[in-house]
């Protein structure tokens, strides 16, 4: 089978260059390239960091609810806690909770006001605490949601309170809210004007004071000068440089005295967390955190980046920082946080039990069903021992995803996917060649449901010794699927999880490797060959198409397979006196797609430019459901599917609408690389969706790609992009039967 979805291209089976060189054999692989166990290799994740079979769930805060916690953490099965506010009367819950194996990981709440409580956790009858040490703005008062201001020594005092009641209630994490907002505002706190007029003294040359205005820095008002400017004249951004530094100076003095702390009131080896946006930038808590907890908003939203893709490169980047990674997502689609739960454990990271979420929208504050998700944390709480702890990565196939392997052209895996939606995680244990290896399979289409061929190279896996694979599914039983020397095996789609199992094969000896096939797509208007192999040398294949099982008296494979009508070609491997399992392949004839009768046509296609577009944050906007205005819409004829040169630098949009002339039968796929968002419509069929990478920029590009089995003829077209700000970038490409990936021809596009 084709490596081709692991390097970039498309995953169906390719048919092979030289059919006669494939018949009967196939050469195994390079004793050089990496087994699983040996690609896997150990994480240096923090000690208190969560374990891979491990559930994390976040009331967020204890006391009266219309469901109680302790009930919903036990249909969670939930180990740990993160990210909990609590109070000295929460005591009895608490000690419920750890009479499950509960460990606590409890939260600073730094930021609420007195109206919102009266006092801080553990000091109801002292409301004060939430006034004492406050930033303040401009005119003396707190902002509207109470941050202490890290300069005054009175905001210290309240946080050894909390350190203090955190102890006593047995955390043995702390996670800190909103921390890096506290560098990047204002703060007119007295305590912080005296020490950034003495930043100023120390750190600022008279030159630079004198040209940013500052003057002396023992009488400099800061009220003063912020006040003098504009958001037509606004302040330098030398000075506001120079704020942000003191304030991240003093911000990591602080977060060193809150270690200190830590280990005063609750003994050593307290790990802390803190939250994190939907984006990927470092921030000052990326490097004083232990790991982040980051709150993704759902895929295609303007803040959002979940989607695998974007949480792969995150989980990759803290990876590389030797930091676990637990994420939240903001989404009411029961079944967009089940995907991303797998997700998560398939990458091994985490995702907080969906139970209570921020949401948009006013939606309600937590999901008030978490019966829903039984099915995914029976699935963990069964196998998570077994096949999560103590797996690492071995490798990735993807839509979007481009593992070192596959770019080196060494993927162990292939996987047969017609929606491009199915990712394959494989995990395995570091230095143990014996143990099972672990192919999790999620569905990103939720609309996608044809079975999934995955392909093993037995060689990167159990060198040797054949395979057993089993399928693991929520709320069903485990199914062997083959045990011996069989490496293709079809799977049903996963909704949206499923795990592979691969072990070395019961059987012992040599034996014979069941017939492969190559072919373009199972899927077929006209005619369809089929090239056949084994992984055994010196093979006969025999194979028929009448429905019987071959023997070797059916027809000896010698030339490629043709077929002209829907068919299963089932086929047979024989060596030494020896049988191959079973092969069994369905070709489906289909009738055409193009447009008939064709209609008349011209040159090029229409070209819609919308400018001066207007999001509405407030509704996550979105190609689906967002909210777009747009000041001017101009249309124009275009022979390319390009930005055109009259296009701003920035909020906009592009609507290409024609017919798309598709020279021959055939699989066609779609490349895609845009800065923001691009989709690709075949005949009103969504074919590639870019979506939900808008930001962070840090993120780079990323090409997706999508196939459609195209008759001869007119296609509608329709492609859709979006650009609100920064580069900005539009590249559609297309391969099919015949040629190599290129830009649509200008003579293949008309309207």
């Amino acid at each position: 089978l084709s490596s081709a979805l692991a390097a970039g291209a498309p995953a169906l089976p390719i048919a092979a260059a030289d059919p006669q060189a494939q018949v009967g054999t196939s050469s195994p692989s390079p004793a050089s390239l990496p087994t699983m166990s040996e690609a896997a290799q150990p994480s240096q994740r923090s000690p208190g960091a969560p374990k891979y079979d491990d559930i994390c769930f976040s009331p967020r805060r204890l006391g009266s609810r219309k469901q109680n916690v302790v009930d919903v953490a036990k249909i969670f099965h939930a180990t740990r806690l993160e990210w909990v506010y609590v109070d000295e009367g929460d005591v009895s819950e608490l000690e419920q909770l750890g009479e499950l194996g509960i460990t606590f990981g409890l939260g600073i709440q730094g930021h609420d006001t007195p109206e919102e409580k009266k006092g801080p956790v553990g000091f109801k009858a002292k409301p004060e605490y939430f006034t004492e040490g406050r930033a303040l703005d401009i005119e003396g008062n707190q902002n509207e949601i109470g941050l202490g201001s890290i300069h005054d020594p009175a905001y210290d005092e309240v946080e050894k309170r909390w350190f203090r009641l955190l102890g006593q209630l047995g955390a043995k994490r702390i996670q800190k809210d909103d921390a890096d907002w506290q560098y990047r505002d204002w703060d007119f706190n007295p305590h912080a004007l005296t020490q950034f007029n003495a930043y100023l003294a120390a750190n600022v040359p008279p030159e630079t004071r004198e040209t940013l205005g500052i003057g002396d820095p023992a009488t400099f008002d800061l009220k003063t000068y912020v006040q003098k400017y504009t958001k037509e004249n606004p302040i330098p951004p030398e000075f506001q440089k120079l704020w942000e530094d003191f304030r991240l100076e003093t911000l990591r003095g602080h977060y060193k005295k809150q270690r200190q702390w830590a280990e005063e009131f609750m003994g050593p080896g307290i790990e802390f967390t803190a939250n994190h946006g939907s984006f990927i930038q470092s921030t000052p808590t990326t490097d004083w955190s232990d790991w982040p907890i980051s709150e993704l908003q759902p895929s295609g939203t303007y803040f959002g980046i979940g989607n695998p893709w974007s949480l792969y490169a995150k989980v990759q980047k803290f990876r590389a920082m030797g930091k676990a990674l637990v994420v939240t997502l903001g989404s009411a689609d029961t079944m967009e946080n089940k995907t991303m739960i797998a997700l998560t454990y398939a990458m091994g990271s985490h995702m907080l039990c969906p139970w209570d979420v921020y949401l948009k929208n006013d939606l309600p504050r937590y999901i008030p069903d978490p019966a829903l998700y039984s099915d995914v944390y029976d699935f963990i709480n069964r196998w998570g021992k077994t096949y999560l702890a103590g797996y690492e990565e071995a490798f990735v196939v993807g839509n979007g995803i481009t593992h070192p392997l596959a770019a080196q052209g060494q993927a162990p895996l292939q996987i047969e996917d017609p929606a491009d939606s199915v990712y394959a995680f494989v995990r395995a244990k570091p230095g143990k060649p014996n143990d099972p290896v672990v192919i999790h399979l999620v569905n990103w289409n939720k609309d996608a449901r044809a079975n999934v061929g995955v392909t093993l190279d037995p060689e990167r896996f159990f060198p040797g010794r054949g395979l057993k694979l089993s399928l693991l599914r929520p709320d069903q039983e485990p199914k062997i699927l083959s045990d011996g020397w069989l490496a293709r095996v079809e799977v049903p789609a996963p909704d949206p999880w499923s795990i592979l199992i691969a072990e070395p094969a019961s059987s012992k000896g040599p034996q014979v490797w069941a017939a492969e096939i190559e072919t373009e797509d199972f899927r077929f208007f006209d005619k369809r060959t089929a090239v056949l192999h084994s992984r055994t040398l010196g093979t006969e294949i025999h194979y028929t198409t009448d429905g019987k099982e071959p023997t070797q008296k059916s027809p000896r494979y010698a030339e490629p397979v043709e077929l002209s009508d829907t068919t299963t070609l089932r086929a047979r491997a024989f060596a030494n006196g020896k049988a191959s399992p079973l092969s069994a392949f369905q070709f489906t004839k289909l009738a055409t797609n193009s447009l008939n009768p064709a209609p008349a046509v011209t040159p090029g296609l229409e070209c819609e430019l919308r400018e001066g577009i207007k999001l509405s944050y407030d509704n996550h906007a979105k190609w689906e459901q967002g909210t777009y205005e747009f000041k001017k819409a101009t249309t124009s004829v275009t022979e390319t599917i390009a930005l055109p040169p009259e296009s701003p630098k920035s909020f906009f949009a592009l609507n290409f609408t024609g017919l798309l002339d598709v020279p021959a039968d055939g699989l066609y796929t779609f490349f895609v690389q845009a800065d923001e968002e691009c989709r690709v419509f075949i005949d009103d069929k969504l074919v590639v969706n870019q979506s939900g990478r808008i930001l962070p920029p840090d993120i780079g590009m990323t090409e997706m790609q999508g196939r459609c089995l195209l008759s001869q003829g007119l296609h509608k077209l329709r492609v859709e992009y979006i650009e609100v700000a920064g580069d900005h970038t539009l590249d559609v490409q297309w391969q099919g039967p015949g040629f190599a990936k290129q830009p649509i021809p200008a003579e293949n596009l008309k309207h």
